[in-house]
C-alpha cells in the first residue's frame, strides 16, 4: 500500500511539473524575447561586466520584470538576488604573444 501511495505521489508531482512548464511555454513569443535580448545587449547596460554599473542595471531590469510578472522568490529567499562572495582580481600587465610579436594590453590590444 505504501508503494502505491508513493508511486501516485511521484506521478502527480511529475504531472504537475510538466503542466507548469507548458503554462509558461505558451506565454513566450519571439517578439518579446527579441525585445528583452536587445534591451539587455544594448549600450545602456554598459556590457554587464561583473562589478559594473551595467551589471547592476541588468540585474534590476530582470528583477523588475520578475516582479511585474508576479514570479515568486526562490524557496527560502526574500529577494530575486542571491548573495555570494566574489573576489575581484586585477592584473597590472597583460600581454599576448602571436607569431613572434608581443602585444600589450591597452597599447596594441584591449582585453
Amino acid at each position: 500500500m505504501k508503494k502505491i501511495i508513493l508511486l501516485m505521489f511521484f506521478v502527480f508531482r511529475i504531472t504537475f511539473m510538466f503542466s507548469q512548464i507548458e503554462r509558461f511555454d505558451s506565454t513566450i513569443n519571439i517578439n518579446d524575447l527579441e525585445r528583452h535580448i536587445r534591451t539587455l545587449a544594448s549600450d545602456d547596460f554598459e556590457g554587464r561586466e561583473t562589478f559594473s554599473i551595467g551589471q547592476q542595471k541588468a540585474a534590476k531590469f530582470i528583477s523588475d520584470f520578475l516582479k511585474i510578472n508576479d514570479v515568486g522568490y526562490c524557496q527560502n529567499m526574500n529577494s530575486y538576488y542571491q548573495k555570494f562572495g566574489v573576489k575581484e582580481l586585477k592584473s597590472n600587465k597583460i600581454q599576448i604573444q602571436f607569431s613572434g610579436k608581443t602585444f600589450n594590453n591597452f597599447d596594441e590590444i584591449i582585453y
